[in-house]
């Protein structure tokens, strides 16, 4: 994808083939659009009245301010939107198409395990085969759209300014796409059938009992290791996760909040990535993590198979079109078309609900 990567100290997770995906002909649309407003404006007094005089101009001043749109677009990635951005799942758009109308796929646990760790004698098999357990999942696809609006007296008024404007007006498109893709891929949204991380059936589920914006190191970092007992001591044997996803105020609590078991002076944060495997990534969105509006924590490891947003289209830029309440005004939208989240093994992950536990946003 032709985007900076996320500001998370991992590279951005997009496993896409589709061409419309990676590289579009934005030349292309800038030329649609041009065509598209010498016919509808070339010949029209207000053009006249604004200087414009023949279609070729109208043309170029609609080509110009389109590809300044556009390039406000793909400047780079938005913001903290450490989801949608692939930096620590994976977006992909393998094994699905833009026809399909539902998507398949398993959740997987091993099954038959060993007998006597293994061992057996040379010439003889194994006593019992390992197997594989799943359980298959479905879910629809839906189509996460947004619209932006290219004025005849808009792009004038650019063309006069240097497009700066324009390019902006790309910027607010990508942001608004990308921020509504993070929260989606994070909360989901149970009304459509999507599913997020924080509200995903099976992974495990913690309520807070302290505030970890406010309360003293040592309470949080007890209950911080239960919520990481959860996923460690479950059946399956799970690794250590390996991120702790937290939203800014219980974060900058972490940085700043004094911790000194055995006399060591430090912060509870660095203590804990010192004792452990954990790393920490900042998502502000965290203040209202699931769809009921909770704050919360995320516990999980970055394998790249963990987590998957299936997308056959993701954040790809439409075709121009003509709007037909206003006959000043060519569209241009931006699609992302999934299913939600896929996560293929839900004991990998953990969410701390903190609103018993009053968490501030």
């Amino acid at each position: 994808m032709p985007y900076e990567a996320p500001k998370t100290g991992r590279g951005p997770r997009y496993d896409l083939t589709n061409p419309a995906n990676i590289n579009q002909d934005f030349g292309q649309i800038a030329d649609m659009v041009a065509d598209m407003a010498a016919r509808k404006w070339g010949n029209t007094p207000a053009a006249s009245g604004l200087g414009f005089h023949g279609d070729s101009q109208i043309a170029t001043m609609s080509r110009c301010s389109t590809t300044a749109m556009i390039q406000g677009i793909f400047r780079k990635q938005a913001l903290e939107t450490v989801w949608a951005n692939g930096g620590i799942i994976t977006i992909t758009d393998s094994g699905a198409s833009v026809g399909d109308k539902d998507l398949e796929w398993h959740e997987g646990a091993r099954r038959n395990g060993t007998q006597d760790l293994g061992l057996v004698a040379m010439d003889q098999p194994p006593e019992r085969a390992i197997g594989l357990a799943t359980t298959p999942k479905y879910a629809k696809f839906h189509r996460v759209a947004h619209l932006v609006e290219l004025g005849f007296h808009e792009m004038a008024q650019a063309q006069r300014a240097g497009y700066d404007r324009m390019r902006v007006k790309g910027e607010e498109l990508r942001d608004q796409h990308m921020f509504d893709m993070n929260t989606l891929i994070r909360a989901g949204m149970p009304k459509a059938g999507l599913r997020g991380i924080t509200n995903y059936p099976g992974i495990h589920y913690k309520s807070a009992v302290s505030n970890w914006g406010t309360a003293a190191a040592g309470v949080i970092y007890d209950e911080f290791n239960e919520a990481i007992d959860l996923i460690y001591d479950s059946e399956s044997e799970e690794p250590e996760p390996e991120i702790c996803v937290l939203g800014r105020k219980q974060r900058r609590h972490f940085r700043t909040e004094q911790f000194s078991p055995g006399g060591t002076d430090t912060t509870l944060e660095e203590y804990i990535k010192r004792n452990s495997s954990i790393d920490f990534v900042l998502d502000s969105g965290m203040r209202s993590a699931d769809t009921f509006g909770h704050p919360g924590a995320l516990f999980l490891t970055p394998s790249p198979d963990l987590i998957r947003v299936t997308a056959p289209v993701f954040a790809q830029v439409q075709a121009p079109q003509e709007s037909g309440n206003n006959p000043w005004v060519i569209t241009i939208e931006i699609w992302s078309y999934f299913a939600g989240v896929q996560i293929t093994n839900t004991e990998s992950v953990c969410f701390v609900d903190g609103a018993a536990a009053g968490w501030s946003a």
